[in-house]
């Protein structure tokens, strides 16, 4: 494994661990709140539309709990198996598959915000005052992110 993987993995990990220990300070009634008109963003009308039935797909699917912690632990240790074993494709193969599955848990919200940010800058102050939609998905999605980084292969590697 090289250093480069090293340090990603160790970014993931880490955001991994900071997603869990968010996740452990949310209480039930933080997520108590009722909808009402928030004006004309499209990422965030599309994401308060959708983003139940990825709640519902979430509350089943133990992997991407705790913010993302068992799926990136699991990813490193396929990664790290996989390597050690002499089957370094096989990890990285586990290893991008978990990371999808994160991004397609997690990603909606950051996402979304992106999309409002890019298309309107007004749509910021909508997002501010909805920042808990935003916040438990954040860390998860930068751990996805730094599990596709630290198994992909430098261009010298790809070129084989």
């Amino acid at each position: 494994m090289s250093w480069r993987s090293r340090l990603w993995w160790a970014a993931a990990l880490a955001l991994a661990a900071a997603g869990s220990a968010y996740a452990f300070s949310l209480r039930d009634e933080a997520f108590s709140f009722g909808f009402f008109g928030y004006g004309s963003c499209p990422g965030n009308s599309l994401y308060l539309f959708e983003g139940y039935r990825i709640g519902m797909v979430n509350q089943y699917l133990p992997l991407v709990w705790f913010g993302g912690a068992p799926a990136v632990v699991l990813a490193f240790a396929a990664h790290l198996l996989g390597t050690r074993l002499g089957r370094p494709r096989a990890g990285r193969v586990v290893a991008r598959v978990l990371a999808v599955v994160l991004l397609a848990a997690h990603a909606a919200a950051p996402l979304a915000f992106g999309v409002d940010v890019a298309v309107d800058r007004a749509c910021l102050q909508v997002w501010r005052e909805m920042w808990f939609l935003l916040t438990p998905d954040v860390a998860p999605t930068l751990a996805a992110l730094c599990v596709l980084a630290a198994v992909r292969l430098p261009r010298h590697h790809a070129a084989r």
